[in-house]
């Protein structure tokens, strides 16, 4: 099978998965426009043989349409000719509004499936899979690559259906004239091979253009997140060089595509012309065929090569585009492939224990944790101390079931987690990381998610919020994007907030109050004392000064447990480590 006949398999066989029916009642709906377009033409030749008086014989057409006529009781007078030819194309206009309606809402709803799978695929991975993903990647596809993906698979469409014109407007003039009819076809396929090395080139620099615009994003994006540091030092001047390179190489990739649609669109008026000269030059010398008839197939062929040469520009625009179908569809493929896995067991009560059982974990060949037990009861609050690299956050991870344990057992009530509902299950939890997870919205609806009403002043008291009312447009106003509005304390107790009116159970906070003054702290840390007993705290934190209100604590180093137990008898023990590392620091 030829590239050409590769390509067009293989996008059909995705426009049908996507569109199914649809796309044929769209290539049935070009059918029929086309086909009333031929019937408008034919009529023509009836037209001038009826105001040609000296034209003592009849086409094939005419005669045709005569008979259909006669079986109609309609005269076939100059004055029903033309009121054909008026009704047919009325008919034809009505279709084509219903071809082009049809496709835009196709377009739309195309649209809305891919992005709805892309946010649902990304939504329901695993959290594993994403953490190895390129970010650069995953929001050039959101930001422009979902858009192009449908516009591609419409330029698709747009081929066929001018392909399918094409054929059916040499069908019919092979009913006056076959074998005119046959030159005209190898005159097609002529201009085909000509444009042929141009198609295949573009699709080539479609896919590098593809790579160089996901590239450019991703690094654009790195350099907004790490804009204050890259500012701040004055190393935003490197990056400049490696952005110059990437723009240099895109914009090379652009201009050779533009140089090529501006070929095909520059050679499609030649072709065309010297087409129709040819037919003209080849009925002169060897066609005995009535003028009426070349005046009619010649009106055929000048609609035909146009419709093909509009293919040529439409398949290669399609070419020039096609990376984003398969850029879009891949990774939408990938992710649904990446599902999370979950289990049948749904959590409808607040659970009283979280126990984790030889757990270890593995990143490729390291060895993150090392055989963890630890039991949590609701109410307690439980401090996880260690060094950075310790495997704190490991741990958190499999605590939250968004890492599956390489070993090992993670039970709520005693059922394994991996045969739990997830999102039953995270119902239960809060989570609060050092760096907080911050909307570019306002502050009401950062912590509300959304939610209708106001934030409960009682909310506002404890997390020390109160700063919000005095902010221009209070609980309404801006945080600005990542909360750059915002200090990074204030960002951690919008954090808190939101866990608080999710009402969760079970609260973790991974070096959450890392970026607190030591007075926010402070009220936070008293607040975390009030919820013991009614909430399950999982405090994640290296500071051991943090940890004194723990119930208690388990100690990490490079992933195993040095030690865990209650926090007064660890105190009471002046050998254990814990207490070695209370002595090696300061107190707040």
């Amino acid at each position: 099978m030829s590239r050409w006949g590769s390509s067009f398999f293989q996008y059909s066989t995705l426009i049908w998965k996507e569109m199914r029916w649809n796309s044929l009642i769209l290539m049935a709906l070009t059918l029929i426009t086309t086909v009333l377009d031929g019937f408008g033409l034919a009529l023509f030749l009836p037209l001038i043989e009826t105001m040609d008086a000296d034209q003592t014989s009849r086409s094939p057409v005419t005669n045709w349409f005569h008979l259909v006529y006669s079986s109609l009781g309609i005269p076939f007078e100059l004055p029903y000719i033309i009121a054909g030819i008026v009704c047919i194309y009325g008919l034809k206009g009505c279709m084509l509004f219903c071809e082009v309606a049809f496709a835009g809402w196709q377009k739309s709803r195309l649209a809305f499936s891919f992005r709805t799978r892309f946010v649902e695929s990304f939504s329901n991975s695993n959290f594993s899979f994403l953490a190895k993903q390129d970010s650069g990647v995953l929001s050039h596809i959101a930001g422009g690559e979902l858009t192009d993906s449908v516009n591609s698979i419409f330029l698709f469409v747009s081929s066929a259906s001018c392909l399918l014109t094409v054929f059916t407007y040499i069908i019919v003039a092979s009913f006056v004239n076959p074998f005119f009819t046959l030159v005209t076809i190898l005159l097609t396929s002529m201009s085909a091979l000509i444009l042929r090395v141009l198609n295949r080139k573009a699709k080539l620099l479609s896919a590098s253009l593809v790579k160089q615009q996901s590239s450019f994003q991703g690094f654009v994006t790195e350099n907004l997140q790490n804009a204050k540091y890259l500012l701040a030092t004055g190393t935003i001047q490197k990056t400049l060089i490696k952005l110059r390179i990437i723009v240099k190489s895109l914009s090379s990739t652009m201009f050779k595509l533009s140089i090529l649609k501006a070929l095909v669109k520059g050679l499609r008026e030649p072709i065309l012309v010297t087409s129709l000269l040819a037919l003209v030059g080849f009925h002169s010398t060897f066609s005995e065929a009535p003028v009426t008839s070349v005046i009619f197939i010649l009106l055929l062929v000048y609609r035909s090569l146009t419709n093909f040469m509009a293919y040529q520009v439409s398949w290669q625009t399609f070419l020039a585009t096609s990376s984003s179908i398969d850029l879009v569809t891949s990774k939408i493929a990938e992710l649904e492939k990446n599902v999370e896995s979950n289990g049948a067991t749904r959590i409808t009560e607040v659970p009283s224990t979280y126990e984790l059982l030889g757990v270890s974990y593995k990143y490729g060949d390291f060895e993150a944790l090392k055989g963890v037990n630890l039991k949590i009861d609701t109410g307690q609050l439980v401090a996880i101390l260690g060094e950075s690299g310790s495997g704190k956050s490991t741990l958190v991870n499999i605590l939250t079931g968004l890492f599956v344990p390489t070993s090992g057992q993670v039970l709520v009530d005693g059922v394994d987690l991996r045969e739990l509902d997830k999102k039953s299950y995270r119902r239960h939890l809060g989570y609060i990381t050092q760096e907080s997870v911050i909307f570019n919205d306002s502050m009401k609806n950062n912590i509300m998610l959304w939610t209708e009403g106001q934030v409960p002043e009682s909310i506002i008291k404890k997390t020390a919020l109160d700063f919000g009312h005095n902010r221009e447009g209070g609980m309404d106003g801006p945080v600005g994007d990542r909360g750059g509005l915002i200090s990074g304390g204030q960002r951690q107790r919008i954090g808190l907030a939101r866990e608080l009116f999710r009402n969760i159970d079970l609260l973790i906070l991974d070096e959450a109050t890392s970026s607190l003054d030591h007075k926010t702290a402070d009220v936070i840390r008293k607040y975390l004392r009030k919820m013991k007993g009614s909430k399950t705290i999982v405090l994640v934190t290296h500071n051991v000064n943090h940890a004194l209100d723990a119930d208690s604590v388990l100690i990490l180093d490079k992933g195993a447990v040095v030690e865990s137990g209650n926090l007064q008898l660890l105190m009471a023990n002046k050998a254990s480590t814990f207490s070695q590392y209370l002595n090696s620091v300061k107190p707040e």
